[in-house]
């Protein structure tokens, strides 16, 4: 189950991470830095999100698939991200 949660957890981090950077790519180059590392802090809030639910209710999440999960998805969809940028 853990899994499945942080796995929606990741594709929504995404896509408000996108849609931060979407709306700064036509902007200056600070705009455009500071809509990537503000996708790149709600995908570590993710990672630590997953990390604090493992440590605080490891009966509900278990760690392995639950990490994977979250990790699964946000790496493939973070290197789309790359292509997004071309």
């Amino acid at each position: 189950m853990g899994g499945l949660v942080f796995g929606g957890l990741g594709v929504g981090v995404h896509l408000v991470a996108a849609t931060i950077l979407r709306r700064s790519l036509d902007r200056s180059v600070n705009v455009l830095a500071a809509g990537y590392i503000t996708g790149m802090v709600l995908r570590l809030a993710g990672a630590i999100g997953a990390f604090v639910a493992v440590t605080v209710a490891p009966s509900l999440f278990s760690p392995l698939p639950t990490l994977l999960g979250y990790v699964a998805v946000i790496i493939p969809l973070l290197f789309m991200e790359i292509q997004f940028l071309k």
